[in-house]
């Protein structure tokens, strides 16, 4: 396994962030005869030197890039990188069953998976059944094959224990096949092993970590609510302290979370755990939000604000560029939006926004991206890839922004709200054993504010 760390030697000790790639645009960052307007696409690649801008760290997800054995071997610029100088956690699949675009054929869709994760990835991930799926009837089919396959006395005893219904059990009892099987079948020298856990609630989560305890290793991934609650999140790291598991723990990721205010209260509970449990502790996050956005919504990351910690990026559909903008870069394009933004910041109050900058939006132009033709201006479907890298870009450099606002400007932590101040406060208070005899007492008092939506 990998670490991270040695890739940012500028920034040392924080949470990392992970642009979560999506399968085209991978593919088209490997694909020597594609480009747009001259530009290649093989710029896009951000793990290499040369591109549009380069950031050395990335998630991808199996449950796209291997959906098919076909697929699996389309080569790709995850695939194709130089894995001296560049680090990959791959996500197993679990969120595509979940939606349904991912075929579930038992083990032989958990073994493709994890080959194609040990290829290609330095953590893999566990194949989990999400929770999420609860809610929208997915969870229900799968009940019923359990059962249909004789584990059905499995799923009422896990029932009977803790309580949390057949649709939850069924989550938890494959997911627990799935890791079972997958530990027997990794090859260890090839990459890390991160445990997924799941659960909605405190108490789902509560009783998916003791099932799941006894099978980490030496990483976790945090699904479901963890990412948006951090109650969820410290409540287990404290479960995780009690029992030992948090002093060699090495990596910790938690999937599907970017906001602004991450980057400083992750890396707040990374330094913690560093200083009074394992000096190796590791924890990084991730979300598809920048390329989701232009691909399959058209829209462009305008500006970001340190302030705006639950939704931080301004963003416009790139559409709605104005014809006199047509004959100007995406950047100065962003640059125009962000300062009508700042006009209603300095009106409320707020803290302005960054305008947007990339090395592809210096490059382009708001007219490059669109078909005039019609009259109407519709997105090119190529350019949105040109504005999934320049999203991407925003995203990292918001991140990485924030931490350097946060340690180490001198009037930095004034720009954000109040509330990032008590959660880090919290924070650290909590997972020091030396000041906090009470710390899950302290996470219930608090719970208010660490539920709120991150």
């Amino acid at each position: 396994m990998r670490a991270i760390e040695p890739l940012f030697p500028d920034q040392p000790n924080c949470a990392r962030y992970l642009p979560a790639i999506s399968q085209n645009y991978a593919e088209a960052a490997n694909n020597l005869s594609w480009s747009f307007t001259g530009l290649p696409g093989t710029m896009l690649d951000y793990l290499q030197r040369g591109g549009f801008f380069r950031y050395p760290a990335t998630l991808v997800s199996a449950g796209q890039a291997a959906k098919t054995a076909a697929k699996a071997a389309r080569p790709t610029m995850v695939t194709n990188r130089h894995k001296a100088g560049t680090f990959t956690i791959a996500d197993s699949g679990g969120f595509q069953i979940q939606q349904g675009t991912l075929k579930w054929e038992g083990e032989s869709t958990v073994l493709r998976m994890l080959r194609w994760m040990e290829d290609h990835g330095d953590w893999v991930m566990a194949l989990d059944f999400p929770t999420g799926g609860i809610s929208i009837g997915n969870v229900t089919p799968h009940v019923r094959r359990l059962q249909e396959e004789g584990l059905g006395q499995q799923l009422d005893a896990l029932n009977a224990t803790n309580q949390q219904g057949l649709d939850f059990n069924t989550c938890l009892l494959q997911t627990r096949i799935n890791t079972e099987f997958m530990l027997r079948e990794r090859d260890p020298s090839k990459a890390g092993f991160l445990v997924v856990l799941q659960g909605r609630n405190e108490a789902e989560s509560s009783s998916w970590y003791r099932e799941f305890q006894p099978l980490i290793i030496d990483g976790i991934a945090f699904a479901g609510a963890h990412a948006r609650n951090y109650r969820l999140l410290l409540n287990r790291l404290l479960d995780m302290r009690a029992d030992g598991t948090l002093q060699r723990l090495k990596h910790v990721h938690i999937l599907g979370t970017s906001t602004i205010e991450c980057a400083v209260l992750f890396t707040a509970i990374q330094r913690a755990i560093r200083q009074h449990d394992n000096p190796d502790f590791q924890i990084t996050y991730d979300t598809s939000n920048p390329m989701v956005s232009a691909m399959e919504f058209n829209i462009a990351i305008t500006s970001y604000g340190l302030d705006y910690v639950s939704a931080g990026m301004g963003n416009k559909l790139v559409s709605l560029a104005p014809d006199w903008a047509y004959d100007r870069t995406l950047n100065e394009w962003c640059a125009d939006v962000a300062d009508q933004t700042n006009d209603g910041c300095r009106e409320t109050g707020r803290d302005r926004q960054f305008p947007a900058f990339s090395g592809v939006g210096k490059q382009v132009k708001m007219g490059d991206l669109l078909d005039l033709s019609s009259g109407t201006p519709k997105p090119i479907t190529n350019a949105m890839l040109l504005v999934a890298c320049h999203n991407t870009q925003v995203y990292v450099d918001a991140h990485r922004n924030a931490i350097s606002n946060w340690y180490h400007a001198n009037d930095g932590r004034s720009r954000f709200p109040v509330r990032t101040r008590v959660l880090e406060a919290v924070i650290n208070l909590a997972l020091d054993p030396h000041k906090c005899p009470s710390p899950y007492a302290l996470i219930s008092e608090s719970r208010h504010a660490l539920e709120a939506l991150v």
